[in-house]
């Protein structure tokens, strides 16, 4: 009956460490995003930052429950604790530009009309 458990709540664990480590390297990089946009990069980018560091943690020989554990914890907590302020000017798009963003969009769709047509 553990089995199961353990296998759910390792999952969980590299998801959360994942998003973790992609929120504060997207944090870094400060790139104008979406919210869903954001949380997709992160996860994305937070995947491969974990991999890497699984890989190397495997190469050093380290790969063990409570050093995954560990560092599951400090990512968590240092993405928690990491500032807002980057995040919220990352949002911080008016709804202005994103009219402007759709409607380049449809001139570039009706360009491409035009040429193919």
């Amino acid at each position: 009956m553990s089995a199961p458990i353990d296998a759910l709540a390792g999952g969980v664990l590299t998801v959360a460490a994942a998003c973790a480590l992609g929120t504060l390297m997207m944090q870094r990089l400060a790139i104008a995003l979406t919210r869903l946009e954001f949380r997709l990069f992160a996860l994305l980018a937070g995947s491969a930052c974990l991999s890497a560091l699984v890989l190397l943690l495997a190469s050093l020989q380290l790969a063990r429950k409570g050093v995954f554990l560990a560092l599951a914890a400090v990512a968590i907590v240092s993405a928690c604790r990491a500032p807002d302020s980057v995040t919220k000017t990352v949002f911080s798009q008016s709804r202005k530009e994103k009219s402007c963003w759709f409607s380049w969009r449809l001139c570039d769709l009706a360009a491409w009309r035009e040429r193919n047509s």
